[in-house]
């Protein structure tokens, strides 16, 4: 959590190497974890090997579908859009009747989607705010908020800043670890609002120091 995934990829290796053969559902659980910070290290290759190496059949369709998310995640970071959302896309399919589940599967989609298809993305937000818990999930309900404020400049329209405050107030509301939305910056920048600009930038420089 504080940003040392070399060795939290270490410590996932050996977990995995101690798990029984038969306990399959920790050990995917370990073996995602291990990819996952291997990701974060940098190392692309490696992360996808194992991510594409795990057998799945008859574990909890939650489990398989955050594994379709991971996966997306590789590609994301190697640079392939069109497949991440292909992961993602399956990762709802698979996920089935999880609203939590589907919240933030959707909540990642829409990031992804933003940039090439604003009008799926607004599709994936809308319908990811019916189901996710602002209680249980602030974090992905203030993503989803800010991303709708987004995306009603994008189409055009006038921007609902009201969205802009909730999400802000749910993301303070995760704590100071949560990780902060990248688009509040940039309007407040871009609105000439200086002091909210300096406030925000400091909070993704503590972010950024503490991980």
């Amino acid at each position: 959590l504080r940003g040392a995934f070399d060795a939290s990829a270490e410590l996932f290796g050996a977990a995995c190497r101690l798990s029984p053969a038969s306990n399959r559902e920790s050990l995917a659980r370990r073996r995602m974890g291990q990819a996952s910070a291997l990701l974060r290290t940098g190392d692309v290759a490696d992360a996808r090997r194992l991510a594409e190496g795990m057998e799945m059949d008859g574990l909890p369709p939650g489990l398989q579908a955050e594994r379709l998310q991971l996966l997306a995640e590789v590609e994301w970071d190697d640079g392939s859009i069109p497949l991440a959302t292909s992961y993602l896309e399956r990762a709802l399919e698979v996920a089935g009747d999880d609203p939590p589940l589907n919240a933030r599967i959707s909540a990642r989609l829409v990031l992804i989607t933003v940039p090439g298809d604003p009008a799926r993305a607004w599709q994936h937000a809308e319908r990811a705010v019916e189901h996710v818990d602002g209680e249980r999930d602030p974090l992905v309900l203030s993503s989803l908020l800010i991303d709708l404020c987004l995306l009603d400049l994008f189409a055009g329209r006038p921007p609902r800043t009201d969205l802009m405050r909730r999400g802000l107030t749910l993301e303070e509301r995760a704590g100071p670890s949560a990780y902060p939305h990248p688009v509040p910056l940039i309007w407040f920048q871009c609105t000439d609002d200086l002091e909210a600009t300096r406030e925000r930038h400091a909070r993704e420089a503590d972010w950024a120091r503490d991980h």
